[in-house]
C-alpha cells in the first residue's frame, strides 16, 4: 500500500514544485525531466520507511528494496523515452 501511494505521489509533489518554481507565462505540459526532482522528494518517504524497518527489525523489508528498485527503474525508463 505504501509503495502504491508513493508511486502516484510524485505527480502531487511535482505540482508544488511547478507552482512555486515555474517561470511566468503560459504553462504547457511539463517535460519528463522536470518530474525527476519531485519524484525523488516523494521517494524519501520510502527511505523513511526503510529506516524505520531497519531500526525496528534490524533490516528493511524486502518489498521496500524490490519496490524501490522498480520505482526508480520506471522513472529512469520514462526519462529515456
Amino acid at each position: 500500500m505504501l509503495l502504491a501511494g508513493i508511486s502516484i505521489l510524485d505527480a502531487a509533489v511535482a505540482r508544488w514544485f511547478l507552482t512555486f518554481l515555474a517561470p511566468p507565462g503560459p504553462m504547457g505540459p511539463p517535460p519528463v525531466e522536470v518530474t525527476i526532482v519531485p519524484a525523488l522528494a516523494a521517494y524519501l518517504l520510502l527511505v523513511a520507511a526503510m529506516i524505520f524497518d531497519w531500526r525496528q527489525w534490524g533490516r528493511p523489508h524486502p518489498v521496500y528494496l524490490y519496490g524501490g528498485i522498480a520505482l526508480v527503474t520506471v522513472k529512469i525508463l520514462k526519462l529515456a523515452h
